[in-house]
């Protein structure tokens, strides 16, 4: 029997690997990161005084220290981040032994990007290396800027209908009640179970990521990389298809590549009213199509996060997470409002429209539609509020759809093209755009202005705390201001609506003005009574009392939704979820088996 050596390290040694590696100095536990940088910092690799299997033995170490009252340091994280951010909300589930069973939690600024990119949802469970081995998900829609935003985040126990249906009740309560148009998932039947349980008005779609990534493994040396039919296959489903196209460009697949018999095409085809663009074509999806934002989201938090870590610095590394969307958010946001240079070329008058309202990537998208209605002409509709446009260009594919009926609705304020481009997504498409060019027209219609794709899309921007430590004042101030404007709009054209708001104004004027007075009154008192803040609770803070930012929930950490009667005595007896039994002798493999090789293990037995 091989005995196992413990590899002891001095607290001068860790210290030294702590101040050299910002990685450990994160209590993470990455070791061959670590050992590059303590190589860096020692000058060379061979003068580092220990290998990577000692330093194992130190993130062993931290991260037996971090599963110590994992569920204590977790609340610890939650109080900081609400104190530090007013609109921080979290929900938990607990199973009849008070043992974490799902946790969901989201930022005050991620309900404020719902507020305002909302409309369009993917979920995905696809990151399971915490301590608990509980599946995360990540709630993720799509800005101004065509930037990923991560709207919450969430980790269950288990992946069955009614966990799901918890969590998709728990995500609209925190969100404000508010269902998205679409939301894109797997093919999980247990998370289509709950979307038709919770959000029965709400348009479910599956990615495309999921349904095509064991396309290799299925078609074979047929879709190598960079091969033709692979970038034919990628042009059939990725494109905005008609009906009519997709039926054609599919069977010329399967004829020349010989894979009219084949399983997977079969079942693809099958199931294509749910992700196919021909019959989604009128389903609103932000360019969404797959949940590839999730996936791409999870590689993020994988790189920042060590495997088996702890739920509070799992908590934690998504915070940072948050930190890197926002700075990219921002980044764009500064891009946007530099002068956007136009093209060299001359452009027609509706692009420089385009210029001036939409942000500088769905500017891009726009131009692009631009650009392909120069392949296009114009004729004569069968109807007289319609025109068709035929392409032009004679490099096309023998199957595509070559003319495009628009019909011209409003007195030419409203266009609706049978592509569905606009209904999809949210923009005009090249035919549409080729009949207003040949109108003259001069600015896009107000009926096909999406106000998610321009430069004020958001009414007000969430501040950031690392810019100012007054983040309740600002945002409060930013929601009462707009609030204000929109109902002194709505009031201003009727005399009788102004002098309601007046009388209302003035009632209110009064009733604060009370207010103050009172709260002044109450802070001399408490004053005058040697208030001491030492009488607080082991976080620092009074568990019965209530502050403004608590707000209804009664706690300091935060907790709202099925939640919020919770208070800090039953948050503090949480207890966490049971840690999975490590199997007995060596892993025969350290991943999980893909689809094709379970079914192919079933097929054996």
């Amino acid at each position: 029997m091989r005995r196992e050596t413990r590899v002891e390290f001095s607290q001068q040694d860790r210290a030294r690997c702590q101040e050299c590696d910002p990685v450990l100095a994160g209590e993470q536990c990455l070791p061959k990161q670590g050992s590059l940088h303590y190589g860096q910092y020692v000058g060379s690799m061979e003068a580092i005084p220990f290998n990577q299997k000692s330093l194992r033995a130190v993130c062993a170490e931290i991260a037996r220290d971090q599963k110590d009252d994992d569920v204590l340091k977790t609340l610890e994280v939650f109080r900081e981040m609400r104190a530090e951010d007013p609109g921080f909300q979290f929900s938990v589930n607990l199973d009849e032994d008070k043992k974490i069973k799902t946790l969901l939690w989201t930022s005050g600024r991620s309900r404020a990007q719902y507020s305002f990119f909302g409309d369009a949802v993917t979920f995905d469970t696809t990151y399971c290396t915490n301590l608990y081995k509980m599946p995360f998900g990540m709630f993720v829609g799509v800005n101004n800027h065509f930037q990923s935003v991560l709207f919450a985040g969430v980790l269950m126990r288990d992946e069955k209908p009614a966990s799901f249906a918890w969590v998709f009740k728990e995500f609209l309560s925190l969100m404000g009640g508010k269902a998205p148009i679409t939301i894109l998932t797997d093919q999980c039947k247990a998370m289509t179970k709950a979307i038709r349980e919770v959000m029965p008005n709400t348009n479910h779609l599956w990615c495309k990521w999921h349904i095509f990534k064991d396309a290799p493994e299925e078609l074979g040396p047929v879709y190598r990389r960079n091969g033709p039919f692979r970038r034919d296959f990628h042009y059939v489903i990725n494109q905005m298809l008609t009906e009519d196209e997709f039926e054609r460009a599919w069977d010329d697949l399967l004829t020349r590549y010989n894979l009219r018999n084949n399983a997977f095409m079969e079942r693809t085809y099958n199931k294509k009213k749910m992700w196919a663009k021909p019959w989604c074509k009128d389903i609103f999806c932000a360019r969404m199509a797959s949940t590839q934002r999730s996936e791409s989201a999870n590689s993020i938090l994988k790189k920042v996060t060590p495997r088996n870590c702890s739920m509070n610095r799992f908590v934690d590394q998504y915070k940072k997470l948050l930190f890197i969307r926002a700075s990219a958010e921002e980044k764009e946001e500064h891009k946007t409002k530099q002068v956007y240079e136009c093209r060299l070329k001359r452009v027609p008058a509706i692009e420089k429209h385009a210029i001036s309202l939409y942000t500088r990537r769905a500017c891009q998208l726009f131009s692009e539609e631009v650009d392909k209605s120069a392949d296009y002409n114009v004729l004569q509709g069968l109807l007289p509020n319609e025109v068709r446009v035929l392409h032009s260009n004679e490099v096309r594919k023998k199957w595509a759809h070559v003319l495009f009926t628009v019909r011209i609705e409003d007195n030419g304020c409203k266009l609706v093209c049978e592509c569905g481009l606009f209904q999809h997504f949210g923009m005009l498409c090249c035919h549409s755009l080729k009949v207003l060019i040949h109108l003259g027209a001069k600015e896009i219609p107000e009926a096909h202005i999406l106000k998610r794709w321009t430069r004020g899309a958001k009414d007000f921007d969430y501040p950031s705390v690392e810019r100012s430590g007054s983040i309740d004042n600002q945002l409060r101030q930013s929601v009462l201001y707009v609030n204000a404007l929109e109902v002194v709009h709505s009031a201003d054209k009727d005399p009788d609506a102004s002098q309601m708001l007046m009388n209302h104004l003035s009632l209110a004027r009064k009733e604060i003005q009370r207010m103050v007075e009172e709260w002044s009154k109450n802070k001399q008192g408490n004053l005058a009574g040697g208030y001491s803040s030492s009488s607080g609770s082991k976080f620092g803070y009074d568990s019965d009392s209530t502050t403004e930012t608590e707000g209804a929930n009664d706690n300091v950490f935060g907790a709202a939704g099925s939640s919020a009667y919770m208070s800090d005595s039953d948050i503090l007896s949480i207890l966490p979820p049971p840690v999975p039994a490590k199997s007995v002798g060596r892993p025969r493999e350290n991943r999980f088996p893909r689809m094709f090789e379970y079914r192919r293990t079933r097929a054996r037995r």
